[in-house]
């Protein structure tokens, strides 16, 4: 095998040898006749000596036979004889072999034989230094198949200057360049190439390291798809001129991912800004954004704003918010509202806020708004005011005054509770645009604060929402702005804002404009300060609103009533006038109608002036009642003077039949027809003047009443002849007890005259006239005469002779009159006669009659008698009044029948009962001191009833043996009054059992503090029952002796008023007594007392049931000593007791016997969901992790916030799921107490509970902020909608 190789090899070196011999001619290579192989086998020595004209004449299909080792070794100038047809059929491979300073030889016209399809791979294999001395004409020359050869190692050494021949390369050509061969481009290249030509796909791999070296102009030339190959790294490289270079032709493709790598010193310049989409900005850097200008700002398109984000926004604060001035208005509307969230005050006063809606204004953040100017308000829309929040608005201060009306007006009305009170007021061009909804939430303190101007402005509508609240602060000098309000503004102020309505207000707002029931709304008591200057300017059609409880509140300001309003008072309105000071102006008095005057009080009326009465239309009159013509007596009656004729004909002859005397005298008696005359009532009488009835015509006497005469006396006189003979005969009978006729008239009077001659004016007869009676004709004296022989008329009696008294019958003594009991002979009357003295005489007996009485005679006094008797009483003798019969006794009823101190001591048992109920009401306690012991065991319960309200304080007369001898029924009356006034420390505890409980309803705290000892153990359940802020005063050794049943009734409002100092007086007996209902109003003050208390195991006294009704906020006060370390808990718990154990013994346990004993295990055996309350703090959270594992919602629903807050992180997880579910169940009210350090716990099924079942707004920030990263990744997984809602809450 060796043998025949090396023969073969030799074989082969002769052939060679012997073809090279073959084509040499003369020693020399004739190259114009030359095969492809021929010249393949020629040494590449050779070739270092050809030259070029050798070369062009090698024919074109031999120089597919061309080696690289021959080519290299050709002569740079040999170089100029390739033709194109030769360096079309050259092997690829053998490009190789061309050197840098062959290429540099090539004729530019002969390159086109490149052109060829097959040139792929011949350029492909041109070495990297020779590529990188072609020159521009040659890369020119370089066909579009030949393009496709270049390589990225060709490409890498077109560097420095070698790189202008890029600018060679054709369209056509570069497109056909590997986009690889661009990944190894240079600057040199970069910046001479025909950018125009790049794809997208050769763009893309230019490496980033060349980027800070391409210049400004290259980067200008970058336009349209090309751009779209721009990558995050290469823009990451570019700064300064490059980025201001790029023009929008070309931004508009950059792929928005590598706007992301744009640094803080590129900036791409308004034209490029232009064309940016939504997405390129969306990357832009914050830091890169927070450098723009304005000019930047300002070229971004509509669209592209809608990618400008929260963090963008952010950083724009400062100096750098300046360019916010250069937003377009379409840019702000197209801004997404949730990157308003990371608006700053640089931002929000420079940006053009009347371009933003109300989502974009609604996001930006209230911690921006103390520092947003006015200006900057003043330029929102009113669209875009909608979406203002509580937060922001209630940051505002000054800045209010910016709100333009268009703005105001869109704001939703619950914003306006959170404005600032003190300093956020709106301008006057703005409040027009307020709505009643918006108004009527302004803060009234707010409201207080404006301004008469702000006033003025407030639209119709924003009127109808001013509130109660708001008018009832405009008090005093704020009442003042009140004057601003305009008529129509007025007009639609609801009528029940009215109530609300200050005295302040009242006298500034314009009154001409209020309605019938704005005027009824005003609070009655504003109008005693009501001005004159007001009241004058109520309209008519307002006035009939008036309400009784105003009218009655005015005094001088009536007289300002004009004509117009008085006219339309309801009638029945003025009957509530103030009858001393409440006077209408004589310009007015002429509107009063007929039903308005008949309704003026009486009392008022009569303080009318004359010149007022003159005033009253003829209308009107017919209104004048019998009861103000009633008051105008004495010098009130002066005014009837002032009556007009017609208005005398015209008052009703009904109302005269009141008529008094004062009016009488005084009126036109020439105007009073017969029928007006005859009603006037005969007590008028007695007080007309002579004068009066000398002026009677003829005709006006035949009205004149047997009454009316009856009460004459002395102006009988004045009857003239005329009117005498017109009084009706009958009439005589009635002469008034002193209308004595003329002495010339009385001699020649027949018996039967006598005997008509009225009984009151026979009682009127002088004592001298009575003197000349004869005896006989005594008999004649009938009992009506005697009857009204009283007063001092009476004193006639003293003219009887006793023999005339002897004839006077015993029937006429029925009739007797004190004027005769009190002068009559009395030693001359018998005991039989006395005894039918008539009982309605002894009003009028006096206290020096009765006080003549001797004993016999007072046997025979009625108990009629005595009813009628009054301050007569007092004359009574101690003597006399022993001898007066009991029964008569109850003849002493309400009137004012009192005895004397010391006469009362001659009373007995037997009387003092009979006296009435009403009458014993009125004794002083003077009296009562001075009844006697055994006398006291006739006071009945009746009297001790009566003796009430300020009739008690006669009570504190009662003796203390007087208090011990009234029995014990009669202490089941007793009223408070008594109560109060009573020496009670005099009262057995059977008395005091007996008080009703009622009565302890309207005890004085005063009078249980004076309450000791036994006592106390009288006290019934319905007493205890009764008594409530009164407990307060309950003293511990009066409580210590109530017995035990009693106790029952103590009411909780009662209990938890009693000291904790008296709390002490309960004794261990009476605490477990104590009900459920009482305990509930149990204190942690009294708790804490008992339970410092050593005589006291409190704990172990109160009772479950007694426990189960302690109010919640009550043991969490007990326990918060325990918590703080200021009480320290010292009892001990057993594992027997848990299923009986209570609240109270758990929350007095040590922590250490509570972590011992209680566990997972047996937490299920605490009966009672309400032992869960007393767990503290410190004891929960040293409880195993599982404790909750079999607690159920109930025992849950009862940890209290101290305790929830003690839960562990792992005890967190036990808890099972339906506590959270719903919120009556455990943590729906808690929630926000657990611990922030405890949230880590919640397992993912505790979330979805929660979720279902608890809202976000229960969490605190600091419980969601400590969510771990795999509760945040369940809530972004399974409730993502609910984990942004409670972001963006907490955020």
């Amino acid at each position: 095998m060796a043998t025949k190789s090396i023969t073969s090899s030799a074989f082969l070196i002769c052939i060679i040898i012997l073809v090279t011999t073959c084509y040499q001619v003369n020693g020399s290579i004739d190259w114009s006749t030359l095969t492809a192989t021929e010249l393949s086998n020629i040494s590449a020595e050779e070739f270092t000596s050809i030259s070029s004209e050798n070369i062009s004449s090698i024919p074109s299909g031999a120089c597919s036979g061309f080696r690289a080792q021959q080519i290299t070794s050709i002569s740079d100038n040999a170089c100029i004889g390739f033709k194109s047809a030769c360096f079309k059929n050259i092997p690829p491979i053998s490009y190789a072999g061309f050197t840098a300073g062959c290429v540099s030889k090539w004729k530019v016209n002969e390159m086109n034989g490149i052109v060829s399809e097959y040139m792929i791979d011949h350029v492909n294999n041109i070495v990297r230094s020779n590529f990188a001395k072609w020159t521009t004409e040659m890369m020119a020359a370089i066909s579009d198949n030949g393009c496709q050869g270049i390589n990225l190692y060709q490409m890498n050494d077109l560097y420095g200057s070698a790189g202008d021949s890029c600018a060679g390369f054709t369209s056509s050509c570069i497109a056909n360049i590997p986009a690889y061969s661009f990944s190894a481009l240079n600057p040199g290249c970069i910046n001479n190439i025909n950018m125009f030509a790049v794809t997208a796909a050769q763009f893309n791999v230019i490496p980033s390291v060349a980027f800070p070296y391409v210049y400004a102009t290259t980067i200008k030339k970058l336009s349209g798809s090309i751009c779209s190959g721009f990558t995050s790294d290469q823009l990451g490289k570019l700064t300064g001129a490059q980025c201001t270079s790029l023009l929008k032709e070309c931004a508009q493709y950059i792929p928005k991912t590598s706007f992301g790598s744009i640094t803080t010193s590129c900036f791409l310049n308004t034209n490029a800004i232009s064309g940016l989409n939504k997405d390129q900005i969306a990357n832009i850097p914050r830091s890169n954004f927070a450098l723009w200008n304005k000019d930047m700002m300002s070229a971004l398109n509509s669209e592209a704003c809608k990618g400008i984000n929260i963090g963008q926004l952010n950083d724009l604060y400062g100096s750098a918010g300046d360019a916010c001035v250069g937003f377009t208005s379409t840019c702000i509307a197209n801004i997404p509202a949730d990157s308003f969230m990371g608006l700053n005050p640089g931002c929000i006063n420079n940006m053009n806020l009347t371009a933003i809606n109300s989502a974009q204004l609604a996001a930006i953040p209230y911690v921006s708004f103390p520092y947003v100017t006015e200006q900057s308000i003043n330029k929102l829309s009113g669209p875009a005011c909608a979406g203002i929040t509580n937060s922001q608005i209630g940051q505002l201060t000054t800045q209010c005054q910016g709100f333009k009306k268009e703005c105001i007006s869109y704001i939703p009305a619950d914003r306006f509770s959170n404005i600032n009170s003190a300093s956020c007021f709106f301008s006057t061009n703005a409040i027009p645009g307020i709505k009643k909804d918006q108004l009527t939430n302004i803060n009234r303190s707010n409201f207080a604060k404006w301004s008469k101007d702000m006033m003025a402005a407030i639209s119709d509508n924003g009127c109808q929402g001013i509130n109660i609240g708001q008018l009832n602060d405009l008090y005093g000098s704020a009442g003042d702005v009140c004057v601003g309000f305009t008529s129509t503004c007025i007009a639609n102020i609801p009528a029940y804002s009215f109530m609300g309505l200050n005295p302040g207000c009242l006298n500034n707002i314009n009154l001409t404009a209020i309605n019938v029931d704005q005027l009824a709304a005003i609070p009655y008591v504003a109008f005693p300060y009501i001005t004159e200057q007001a009241v004058r300017k109520l309209n008519g059609i307002a006035c009939s609103g008036i309400t009784a409880s105003q009218i009655s509140q005015l005094t001088t300001q009536c007289t300002a009533f004009n004509k117009g309003c008085l006219s339309n008072i309801p009638a029945d309105r003025f009957s509530s006038i103030n009858v001393n000071s409440c006077f209408f102006s004589n310009e007015a008095i002429p509107v009063i109608k007929r039903e308005q005057l008949t309704n003026i009080p009486r009392s008022n009326f009569a303080k009318w002036s004359k010149e007022m009465m003159a005033l009253i239309n003829e209308n009107a009159c017919q209104g004048i009642t019998i009861h103000q013509l009633n008051d105008l007596y004495g010098s009130a009656g002066d005014s009837c003077a002032g009556f007009t004729s017609s208005c005398i004909a015209n008052i009703p002859a009904y109302s005269f039949s009141a008529l008094n005397p004062g009016c009488i005298n005084n009126i036109n008696m020439t105007a009073v027809s017969a029928a007006q005359f005859n009603v006037i009532p005969y007590n008028a009488f007695p007080y007309v003047l002579e004068g009066t009835l000398s002026k009677l015509r003829g005709s006006t006497c035949s009205g004149v009443t047997g009454n009316q005469l009856s009460q004459l006396t002395l102006q009988c006189n004045g009857f003239t002849k005329d009117c005498l003979a017109n009084i009706p005969a009958d009439s005589i009978k009635s002469v008034t007890s002193t209308c004595l006729f003329s002495t010339s008239a009385i001699p020649g009077l027949s018996k039967e005259q006598i005997n008509n001659v009225n009984r009151a004016n026979f009682a009127k007869w002088t004592k001298e006239m009575m003197s000349v009676i004869e005896p006989n004709s005594c008999k004649g004296i009938n009992l009506y005469q005697m009857n009204d022989l009283y007063g001092s008329a009476g004193d006639s009696c003293a003219g009887f002779t006793s023999p005339c008294i002897e004839n006077i019958p015993v029937e006429a003594f029925s009739a007797l009159n004190p004027g005769c009991i009190n002068n009559i002979n009395m030693t001359a009357v018998s005991a039989a006669q006395f005894n039918v003295i008539p009982y309605n005489a002894f009003p009028y007996v006096l206290e020096g009659t009765i006080r003549k009485l001797k004993p016999s005679t007072c046997y025979g006094v009625t108990g009629n008698q005595l009813s009628q008797l009054t301050t007569q009483c007092n004359a009574f003798s101690r003597d006399c009044l022993y001898y007066i019969p009991s029964e008569s006794f109850k003849g002493i009823t309400t009137n004012n029948c009192f005895f004397s101190v010391d006469a009362i001591p001659g009373l007995r048992k037997e009387q003092i009962t009979n006296i009435d109920r009403t009458n014993f009401a009125k004794w002083t306690k003077e009296m009562m001191s001075v009844i006697e012991p055994d006398t006291c065991k006739g006071i009945n319960l009746y009297q001790m009833n009566d003796l009430y309200g300020s009739a008690g304080s006669v009570c504190a007369g009662f003796t203390s043996s007087c208090i011990a001898n009234i029995p014990d029924l009669s202490f089941s009356a007793l009223n408070p009054g008594c109560i109060n006034n009573i020496n009670m420390t005099a009262v057995s505890s059977v008395q005091f059992t007996a008080i009703p409980s009622v009565a302890f309803n309207y005890i004085y705290t005063e009078t249980i503090a004076k309450l000791r000892g036994n006592i106390c153990s009288g006290f019934t359940n319905d007493q205890l029952a009764s008594l409530s802020t009164q407990c307060s005063a309950l003293a511990y050794d009066c409580i210590s002796k109530i017995e035990l049943p009693a106790l029952e009734r103590i009411s909780p409002n009662c209990f938890k008023l009693i000291t904790p100092e008296n709390i002490l007086g309960f004794t261990a007996d009476q605490i477990p007594s104590l009900s459920a209902f009482t305990i509930s109003g149990i204190t942690s003050n009294q708790l804490i007392t008992l339970y410092n208390n050593p005589q006291y195991f409190i704990a172990e006294l109160l009772t479950s049931s007694q426990l189960e009704s302690v109010a919640s906020d009550e043991i969490l006060s007990f326990k918060k000593p325990f918590e703080s370390g200021f009480l320290i808990p010292k009892r001990r718990i057993s594992s027997s007791e848990l299923s009986n154990l209570t609240w109270l013994q758990l929350a007095v346990s040590t922590k250490l016997s509570v972590s011992s004993v209680v566990n997972n295990e047996n937490i299920f055996k605490i009966t009672f969901d309400k032992t869960f309350q007393g767990f503290r703090t410190d004891q929960i959270s040293v409880l195993e992790d599982e404790i909750f594992r079999n607690t159920n919602v109930g025992q849950l629903n009862n940890l209290l916030v101290d305790s929830v807050s003690g839960i562990t992180v792992k005890q967190m997880s036990y808890i099972p799921l339906e506590a959270f579910s719903t919120k009556e169940k455990a943590f729906y009210n808690t929630f926000n107490s657990i611990n922030p350090l405890s949230i880590p716990g919640i397992t993912q099924n505790q979330l979805s509970s929660i979720i279902n079942g608890i809202p976000s707004t229960l969490w605190t920030c600091e419980q969601f902020t400590n969510l771990t990263s795999e509760q945040i990744g369940w809530f972004k997984t399974e409730n993502v909608e609910i984990y942004n809602l409670s972001k963006m809450q907490f955020s």
